[in-house]
This record gives C-alpha cells, structure tokens and sequence, in this order.
C-alpha cells in the first residue's frame, strides 16, 4: 500500500482515482452532464437506483416530502447507515406510501 502511495505521488502509477459517476443537471437553458467524484458510485443496487429516481420524483411532484429522511433518522439514532436490504424496503415504502 506505501508503495502505490509513493509511486502515485512520483506520478508513476498507484491507486486508481476515486469512483466517478455522471450527474445530469437540468437547467432552463439546457442540461448538462458531469463526471463526479463519488464514494456511492457503484455502492447501490439496481433495484435501490430505481426507487430512489420515485422517491425523488414524488418529492418533486409533491406527493411525498423529504421530512420523511429527518423523521426516520430521529427514530433510528444518528449515524446509523441501514443495510442494502433494510434501504430497498424503506425506499419501496416511500415510493409507494
């Protein structure tokens, strides 16, 4: 692991660079695509992509409010990041409440 640090610092490999994912930004004069840094970029399931795109489709429509992220972090303690299992079956209750 020193190795590649060092070596990556010399400019002569190591590490790969962090994940990337692209972000799509709508504006009223276009939409444009950026390449980001990302931790999560790759750390969610399909399934959990898809619902996601609902729940934050219904916030946007109105139908469903992001009070609901606060209202179940206060109830299950501060930090606490849910396994993959446990966050698909909050998002399907979300999408679909």
């Amino acid at each position: 692991m020193t190795l590649d640090v060092v070596l990556g610092a010399m400019g002569l490999g190591g590490p790969e660079g962090p994940a990337e994912m692209t972000v799509r930004v709508q504006a009223s004069d276009g939409a444009a695509d950026l390449l980001v840094h990302s931790a999560a970029a790759g750390a969610y399931t399909p399934g959990e992509v898809v619902l996601s795109h609902q729940v934050l489709d219904r916030f946007v429509a109105g139908t469903l409010s992001p009070a609901v992220l606060s209202a179940w972090g206060r109830a299950h303690g501060a930090g606490k990041t849910p396994r993959p299992a446990e966050r698909e079956a909050l998002l399907q209750q979300w999408a679909q409440s």
